[in-house]
């Protein structure tokens, strides 16, 4: 048989409802590093329909890092401020394929329960490969991890209600975190911090 009496295979056709998402989801793949770099540099510093969401307070800050400290922002009701109450917790964890993205990439997935259950959301800038090793990224969502869990009363974050969340490659790094976690023998979230690093 020649190549030129190969069959060409032919995928089956997709629904069309998940085709419209689908085509929205994927971004151009970098044939290079400096087209990586390209593509990062035309990234959106941050999404501005939660920047400026009357609703939700920003604070920008910095956590310790697998290797070194890295940026991070905290989002919070607005009405927290007049309230002691505890509140659910969320470590969110941005996608971007592992090589791209930012503390807002993928946010809006999680910004809603900052309103609609006065939820605490701390979103880390996690390092990107290929510019550091692959552990990089869940090396620095288990030190974010491991703050949180320090800091649940400055938070005012119900031991509880405390969860770790991500979307795309956010959620594989999420799902790599708490199997960083467990094999470390942190016992929770609160003995995390005590436990010795890889």
């Amino acid at each position: 048989m020649t190549s030129d009496s190969t069959p060409t295979l032919r995928l089956p056709p997709w629904d069309p409802e998940i085709t419209a998402v689908e085509d929205n989801q994927h971004r151009p793949i970098p044939a290079s590093f400096d087209e990586l770099l390209e593509l990062r540099r035309e990234e959106p510093p941050r999404d501005d329909t939660i920047y400026n969401d009357p609703a939700i307070e920003i604070e920008e800050t910095t956590l310790p890092g697998g290797d070194s400290p890295m940026r991070a922002i905290i989002l919070r009701s607005k009405s927290q401020s007049t309230s002691p109450k505890l509140r659910p917790g969320i470590l969110f964890i941005h996608g971007g394929g592992r090589v791209m993205g930012n503390v807002y990439v993928g946010l809006a997935a999680v910004s809603e329960f900052v309103k609609e259950l006065d939820a605490v959301v701390v979103s880390p800038e996690y390092r990107l490969a290929p510019d550091f090793h692959g552990s990089a990224a869940v090396q620095d969502s288990f030190a974010s991890l491991v703050w949180m869990s320090e800091n649940l009363s400055e938070l005012n974050i119900d031991p509880a209600r405390f969860i770790i969340a991500g979307v795309s490659a956010g959620a594989g790094i999420a799902a790599g975190t708490l199997l960083y976690s467990r094999d470390h023998n942190a016992q929770s979230l609160r003995t995390a911090s005590r436990m010795p690093n890889a």
